[in-house]
């Protein structure tokens, strides 16, 4: 009877145990894998299991980005600083960074957190001189050298179609070659994908005025996460240009948009059909 009592106490005590071993959750004992590699977290799978998701960056994608943050493909970011070691498969894997978060760049008022892709898009033209968005002056997308006007870029483009669309004027904007700045910008997350799986293949877009001031402002910080990186792109730019129509100036208004010169922390008016440089950026 006594054995009987003691057998029936022990298998209790493994069914007890072995229940409330299902109940723990991975996540709970996980986080940063150590050093600078990735974060992982707990992700559902069936049958009552849970599987380890690992990520390239510490901060999982669903965590909040903050400036200075340095965006991978996945979604994950790790925060910038001046000590920061990134793997090769880190520096393989990198995106962006976050380079500004506030309302500066906003239309109404609302935070808004923008980041830059590392890799520039090539020179091309604001627009041809073929394209009706080229001796019109867009009201719609105008911003000032005192950054008065559209300061949120990122609906300049279908704005330039609302505009054709309502001043009774073809709208050719969907023909690629002939706004190869704003294309260029927009294809940055499909052209990144080609040669890695990212998350953020939508969205981009060629900045305002206003944003490619607070780019300006964040140069260096820019360059900082870019040469641990081992990426080259912004060590000379000169110029990039933004998606805003300049409403005045040296040159007819209508055929001259907003050019951002870092170096000499500057932005002013040039010919649309000039080439310049194009960076892409998207809200995070």
């Amino acid at each position: 009877m006594f054995k009987s009592f003691c057998k029936m106490a022990v298998l209790t005590s493994i069914a007890s145990f072995a229940v409330f071993t299902s109940c723990v959750n991975p996540a709970s004992s996980g986080g940063n894998s150590g050093g600078n590699g990735g974060n992982s977290g707990g992700g559902g799978g069936g049958g009552g299991e849970r599987k380890i998701i690992s990520y390239i960056g510490k901060k999982a994608p669903t965590e909040q980005k903050n400036a200075g943050d340095i965006v991978f493909s996945d979604g994950s970011a790790t925060p910038y600083n001046i000590n920061l070691s990134l793997t090769r498969e880190q520096k393989a894997k990198v995106i962006a960074v976050i380079f500004y978060a506030g309302t500066e760049c906003s239309d109404d008022g609302r935070i808004r957190v923008l980041g830059i892709g590392l890799h520039q898009c090539g020179k091309v033209t604001w627009c041809e001189p073929n394209a009706n968005g080229y001796k019109n002056n867009i009201e719609y997308i105008q911003c000032s050298d005192e950054l008065k006007g559209i300061k949120d870029g990122s609906g300049n483009f279908s704005s330039i179609r609302s505009f054709l669309t309502q001043k009774g004027i073809p709208d050719d904007t969907a023909i690629e070659n002939y706004y190869p700045a704003f294309y260029a910008a927009k294809n940055y997350g499909d052209n990144l994908h080609a040669s890695t799986d990212i998350v953020y293949t939508e969205n981009w877009y060629l900045p305002s005025a206003a944003e490619g001031w607070k780019i300006m402002e964040n140069l260096q910080l820019i360059k900082n996460v870019c040469s641990i990186c081992g990426v080259t792109d912004f060590e000379e730019l000169v110029s990039f240009w933004t998606s805003s129509q300049h409403p005045t100036g040296i040159h007819e208004a209508q055929v001259a948009s907003t050019l951002c010169m870092p170096e000499k922390h500057y932005i002013g008016q040039f010919l649309k059909a000039m080439p310049g440089n194009i960076v892409a950026i998207r809200e995070f």
